[in-house]
């Protein structure tokens, strides 16, 4: 059964106590590789006009405003997020032209009793599901509010491979036992997790993302706002300020030799899985 927001509020806050309106503000600024692995994801589940979505983990409402453009103006998409700070960042979008099949509010993916069975036609989480620590339950409640031949889309970081942070481990000395590692998947334990919350015909593959970055301090600005505060300076905590000082030059030194003349070149090879509910047997 679902925890109540109660409880999920109480085990999210150690995540989201660090964020803030500036880290929103900057996570949207610079979240072009969530995006982009968003748009792959939404190409490959064949979003259609009237169709309705849930976005859980919709952040700053990037990619749940380019779905809405997607379904037109007789489907509709809902995106919740636990951070208010987020939210309220993606609401200021609304006080522009009226997007009337498009909202956000706040809400968990553990929790999704505000919605009845079958609720949409698609669920869709893009780079969220390694910071839910219920996987389980937050896909067991994407599944009770889906309708049968709905699918479930999903984007998240292979525990596997290395992404924009490990990649300069060996720049940094530091401890890189943080928030965030023992939360990530590899494809065969979502494959497991879709496949134990109901859901067939499952496909995951990697597509290998680029993003590129003016400065070594924007790719900082990036990594701290895209872990809400958690992760400010790539996994320099528990060092000496002497310690962290180095390690930061010998990183910088590093992300240097990724530039190109388009910027600083990171790559990321997210996870793009796709499934779907199976319809009800005919008794």
């Amino acid at each position: 059964m679902a925890e109540g927001p109660a409880n999920l509020r109480s085990q999210t806050n150690v995540i989201f106590s660090k964020d803030t309106s500036e880290l929103a503000k900057s996570y949207d600024k610079l979240s072009d590789l969530q995006f982009e692995s968003g748009c792959i994801l939404l190409k490959g589940m064949g979003i259609k006009s009237g169709d309705t979505l849930l976005d859980v983990g919709c952040g700053t409402g990037r990619l749940a405003l380019y779905v809405s453009e997607l379904i037109g103006p007789n489907g509709g998409v809902t995106g919740i997020d636990p951070s208010p700070q987020r939210i309220d960042t993606a609401n200021d979008k609304l006080n522009g032209p009226p997007a009337h099949n498009v909202r956000f509010r706040i809400g968990y993916g553990e929790n999704l009793c505000d919605y009845s069975v079958c609720s949409f036609d698609h669920v869709y989480s893009c780079h969220v599901i390694h910071w839910i620590d219920d996987k389980a339950t937050a896909l067991e409640e994407a599944y009770r509010v889906l309708r049968p031949g709905g699918k479930i889309g999903i984007t998240t970081m292979d525990r596997d491979k290395k992404h924009g942070r490990t990649a300069l481990q060996r720049s940094g000395d530091g401890d890189r036992k943080d928030i965030l590692s023992h939360r990530m998947l590899n494809g065969d334990q979502l494959r497991a997790l879709l496949a134990d919350a109901g859901f067939i015909n499952i496909t995951i593959h990697s597509e290998k993302i680029k993003q590129y970055f003016s400065s070594p301090r924007e790719v900082f600005e990036f990594w701290k706002s895209s872990s809400f505060g958690n992760l400010p300076t790539g996994g320099l905590s528990g060092m000496t300020d002497q310690q962290r000082a180095e390690a930061r030059r010998k990183r910088i030194e590093e992300l240097e030799k990724r530039r190109t003349p388009m910027g600083i070149e990171l790559q990321s090879e997210p996870l793009i899985a796709i499934a779907m509910k199976p319809y009800k047997k005919e008794s």
